[in-house]
């Protein structure tokens, strides 16, 4: 059941431009084949995302600067990280998730911590992973 905050924030995808976007994340978001595959999902927001990874049986850990937004997306996902996006990369190891996603993010930062966000991704993400932007 939603919260308040939450349906909110959700609602948002009721849009017919949002609603259209996320069938198309939908498609894109394969599913976990194997139990305990690890997805990232930074800036998670809501945890609408959060919620199809955890659906398709990923193993999720969120991000998100907004504390209200960790606290409503820790009710969907295996683990929920308050933080900014580049010090909880930084402080993750190499290779540790099986899919990295970041919707709705990089548009918000400047473009030498996009730059930067782009590399620690790539470096967190296994080589057989996805990224998904």
């Amino acid at each position: 059941m939603l919260n308040i905050g939450e349906e909110v924030l959700d609602k948002k995808y009721e849009n017919p431009y949002e609603s259209e976007r996320l069938n198309i994340i939908e498609t894109l978001i394969p599913d976990a084949t194997t139990s305990g595959r690890g997805a990232l999902d930074i800036g998670c927001g809501s945890g609408y995302v959060s919620r199809l990874l955890t659906g398709r049986g990923w193993a999720v850990t969120a991000v998100d600067l907004d504390a209200g937004n960790v606290e409503r997306a820790s009710e969907r996902v295996t683990k929920a990280i308050h933080g900014d996006a580049l010090s909880v990369c930084r402080s993750l190891p190499s290779s540790c998730f099986d899919l990295v996603c970041a919707f709705e993010l990089i548009e918000h930062v400047s473009r030498d911590d996009g730059a930067a966000l782009l590399s620690e991704w790539a470096r967190i993400c296994r080589s057989t992973g996805l990224l998904l932007l």
